[in-house]
């Protein structure tokens, strides 16, 4: 997908993110990277000494690979948000020219992988969690800019009330014959949030796209063990602005993100979770998985013809 895109934008791709001292994700598409921003807490107390030495070994990384890079210092969101890190510093690739006057960002990649979860709510506070409104706020910030967005999720958060009511919302708005998949959403128990927050963030984020003029295609998320043993779920979203003065409409309804499957990660493969939601339709999930580029699609189609015969 990196690959399509650079030959499209005939550049190498601007990254922004979360790659960690390791930089295992810019090690991998190094061949399609012109430039890194990369992103890494700083924090005081007794967290100061250990952030400092992550970061240490994040730009000694970055210099290492022989790449153009800037590191950023503090929490991802607030650089979002904000629109500068904890020093003051802008991301590199921006436009200050935009007639709104508002910071936009010029990014092919954003990778951000939050493995506290989508977010937490306290009792002092009330609203949207920082980390949803700054994926809000990524688009605004990126209007006018084609990019793919990375997103991954730790289940582990404080908003799984709030993602149900998210979900029942949602149900309004899809075919009647999906509203059972949605109340099985809402119903699977905490063991199982995985598919809940599955179901919510491509919602929530094909909705927060649309509204900022960008049209999306959003991928089946997979679901696959982290650190510390941790349930993660990792969503892929290709987004294209568009010239709509109001709301971008995608080619995906509703209906075809309820339908979309949750794929998982286990020994090294990646193939369709066993168990999906009610009704749930496996001709349609043979079309989805088609739809992947670079040959990723064969072999989960493999997979699903194998075990539940279906015809294309």
């Amino acid at each position: 997908m990196l690959r399509e895109l650079r030959n499209k934008k005939g550049r190498p791709l601007r990254y922004f993110g979360m790659p960690g001292p390791a930089i295992e994700d810019v090690r991998d598409w190094s061949k399609e990277l012109g430039f890194v921003t990369a992103i890494d807490l700083l924090r005081s107390g007794s967290h100061e000494e250990g952030d400092r030495e992550r970061l240490r070994r994040l730009k000694h990384s970055l210099m290492e690979q022989g790449i153009a890079y800037q590191v950023l210092r503090g929490f991802v969101e607030d650089v979002i948000l904000r629109g500068y890190d904890i020093d003051g510093q802008q991301p590199v690739h921006r436009n200050e020219r935009d007639p709104t006057g508002i910071l936009r960002f010029c990014y092919d990649i954003v990778n951000l992988d939050f493995l506290g979860g989508a977010g937490y709510r306290s009792k002092a506070v009330t609203g949207q969690p920082k980390r949803l409104t700054a994926i809000k706020e990524l688009f605004r910030r990126q209007r006018g800019t084609e990019f793919v967005f990375l997103l991954t999720l730790n289940v582990r958060n404080t908003i799984d009330t709030a993602a149900c009511e998210h979900l029942k919302q949602w149900r309004t708005r899809v075919d009647p014959t999906l509203q059972s998949a949605i109340d099985w959403y809402v119903s699977v128990n905490a063991g199982k949030t995985k598919y809940r927050l599955k179901a919510a963030i491509l919602a929530f984020v094909q909705r927060m796209a649309e509204d900022e003029g960008f049209v999306v295609r959003c991928y089946p998320p997979v679901a696959y063990g982290g650190t510390a043993n941790a349930t993660m779920v990792h969503f892929v979203f290709r987004c294209e602005p568009t010239l709509d003065p109001f709301h971008s409409i995608s080619s995906q309804s509703d209906d075809d993100l309820v339908r979309l499957p949750l794929l998982c990660f286990e020994s090294g493969v990646i193939q369709p979770e066993l168990e999906q939601h009610t009704d749930f339709d496996w001709k349609h999930c043979h079309r989805a998985v088609a739809d992947a580029p670079n040959g990723f699609g064969p072999s989960l189609q493999s997979f699903i013809e194998e075990r539940f015969t279906v015809t294309p």
